[in-house]
């Protein structure tokens, strides 16, 4: 079978790239080793539960929700947390969204402007 060539991976974020991302007080770089877990069944199930709150926190300002990453892949080992992956209509409107998170529990930690 012959696959069509693939793209080029994307540049690497400058410095200034990557501070303009942190939001608090998150370091702009990994500061600690990755720790790589045996699959979990429960993943599956953490994330449906915050599929749901952000849901019911957003309705239809949420116009998708989905679970990314490794956890999202039934028996990869991963790191241990769930990576959701939240569509809304604006991103750069964080007032129309991001407070609502906040009020369910949840810190912005990161956005991504390019």
């Amino acid at each position: 079978m012959r696959m069509p060539p693939l793209p080029s991976p994307p540049p690497m974020l400058t410095p200034e790239q990557m501070a303009q991302r942190v939001v608090g007080d998150r370091a702009p770089e990994v500061t600690r080793p990755i720790v790589i877990s045996p699959y979990d069944s429960g993943w599956p199930g953490r994330y449906a539960v915050q599929e749901r709150l952000i849901r019911m926190t957003l309705g239809p300002a949420a116009l998708a929700v989905e679970h990314v990453g490794s956890t999202a892949v039934p028996g990869l080992p991963a790191k241990d947390r769930i990576d959701i992956d939240l569509i809304v209509a604006n991103p750069a409107d964080e007032d129309a969204y991001v407070p609502a998170l906040a009020s369910a529990g949840y810190t912005m930690r990161t956005r991504e402007p390019h």
